[in-house]
C-alpha cells in the first residue's frame, strides 16, 4: 500500500500499489507446442499454482487453437516451394512422425480431406 495525501481535502488514503505483470509468450504453432502448454496448465493446477477454474478456460482454449491448426487449409502455393516429410509434417502442424502416429481416427480424416483439397486446388 501507498499513502497518498489528497491536495484538496488534506486526508491521507492508502492506494494500492499496481505492478504490471510481464506478458506471458509461448509458442503455439503446432499442435504439439499446445500439448506442451496444456501439459504445463495441468502441473501448475494440481500445484495449485494457478486455480482449477482458469486452468479448465485456459485449456479449453488450447483445444479450440489446437483444433484450427489441424483443419486450416494447407496452401498448395507453400507446398511446391518446398518439399520432404519434415515439410509436410510442419505445415500439417505436427514436430514429426510420431505426433502423426498419435493422431485420432477423426483427425487423421480431416487432415486427408485437407490434403485432397489442397490436390485439387493445384
Amino acid at each position: 500500500m501507498s499513502l497518498v495525501i489528497d491536495g484538496l481535502t488534506g486526508i491521507a488514503e492508502d492506494y494500492p500499489i499496481v505492478v504490471k505483470q510481464p506478458k506471458y509468450k509461448c509458442k503455439l504453432n503446432t499442435k504439439s507446442d499446445c500439448r506442451k502448454e496444456m501439459a504445463k496448465i495441468y502441473r501448475e493446477s494440481r500445484a495449485a499454482v494457478i486455480a482449477t477454474q482458469d486452468a479448465t478456460r485456459q485449456i479449453y482454449i488450447l483445444q479450440m487453437i489446437s483444433k484450427e491448426i489441424v483443419e486450416a487449409p494447407i496452401e498448395p502455393k507453400e507446398c511446391k516451394s518446398k518439399t520432404g516429410l519434415a515439410y509436410f509434417y510442419e505445415k500439417c502442424g505436427f514436430e514429426d512422425e510420431q505426433a502423426l502416429r498419435d493422431l485420432t481416427d477423426d483427425e487423421l480424416s480431416t487432415l486427408r480431406k485437407r490434403l485432397e483439397q489442397s490436390m485439387v486446388d493445384e
